[in-house]
């Protein structure tokens, strides 16, 4: 998503109950996001136990006879009522959410298209320097796709002037002068030093 000039905008986790579709595209829209990255892993079930309350009633049949000047049966009925707790077990699966947040952006006009952070210890050892930015990714379309310059690229120069921190690259690039369209990238890549021609957009 980055590589096509997506760009993150903010995110959120928590747990809870199984989420639906509408509910995630509801809180992306909460957020003005285009789009919405969610995953999703299995956390733990939890038992709920609670008793159901139901009415209850019993009713007893009697009867009998009368003798006398009058002879004969009599039966009769009396019913009593109450309430009684019939315990019941419930469980609910819960799920642990991460939501990443985009919107589509728009790279200013000169914007080389990476973007970069330092050299990662590792490859520091590596190549035995410390300087350079190291790209991470390069968006489509944009001067360094078409340059072809590759995630793990090192650019060590714009044009004659050496990067010693990664965050210079942008100073540089902004600095050129507007009436300059192309850039020349001095890069390690495998242990080989290219150069690179740039147009700039």
């Amino acid at each position: 998503m980055e590589s096509q000039e997506y760009f993150i905008i903010g995110n959120s986790s928590f747990s809870g109950d199984p989420q639906t579709r509408d509910k995630v595209i509801e809180a992306a829209k909460k957020h003005g996001a285009q789009v919405v990255i969610v995953a999703k892993k299995y956390s733990h079930t939890y038992q709920n136990n609670t008793p159901l309350i139901l009415p209850t009633s019993q009713t007893t049949i009697s009867s009998g006879t009368i003798s006398g000047d009058v002879n004969g049966s009599v039966f009769g009925s009396s019913t009593t009522t109450g309430m009684a707790a019939i315990p019941m077990s419930t469980s609910s699966r819960v799920y642990d959410y991460y939501a990443l947040y985009l919107i589509k952006g728009e790279l200013p006009k000169g914007n080389l298209g990476v973007s970069f952070t330092g050299v990662p210890t590792e490859v520091r050892k590596e190549i035995g320097r410390n300087t350079g930015a190291y790209i991470v990714n390069i968006l489509e379309g944009r001067p360094a796709f078409n340059a072809n310059l590759l995630q793990g690229d090192i650019i060590t120069h714009v044009d004659d002037t050496e990067i010693k921190q990664a965050y210079e690259l942008s100073d540089i690039v902004k600095n050129l002068p507007r009436s300059q369209k192309t850039v020349t990238l001095t890069i390690l890549r495998d242990g080989k030093t290219l150069t690179k021609e740039l147009e700039r957009f």
